[in-house]
């Protein structure tokens, strides 16, 4: 898995078109990194999204009072959530 994600990047800028010595350098730098520490990064990044993703729907939540909605509202509002 943790390769996938070294050569997903190196794979977009070759499609991007970059030169090809950016792409070996970025090639050289990747076969250095700790797998780890791209373990680690993955992991914070996943994690930031998961924190983003409660936030908002904390917030959602927060201006919603349940008790006051029909049943019809209260599905449009889940709807809302799933788009969200």
């Amino acid at each position: 898995m943790i390769a996938i994600y070294h050569y997903i990047g190196i794979n977009v800028a070759k499609l991007a078109k970059l030169p090809p010595e950016v792409l070996h350098r970025a090639k050289q730098i990747l076969d250095h990194i700790q797998p780890e520490e791209i373990n680690l990064n993955i992991e914070k990044t996943e994690m930031m999204i998961e924190e983003k993703k409660d936030t908002k729907y904390e917030q959602m939540l927060a201006h919603v009072d349940v008790n006051k909605m029909t049943p019809i509202e209260a599905l449009l509002f889940l709807q809302q959530l799933k788009n969200t």
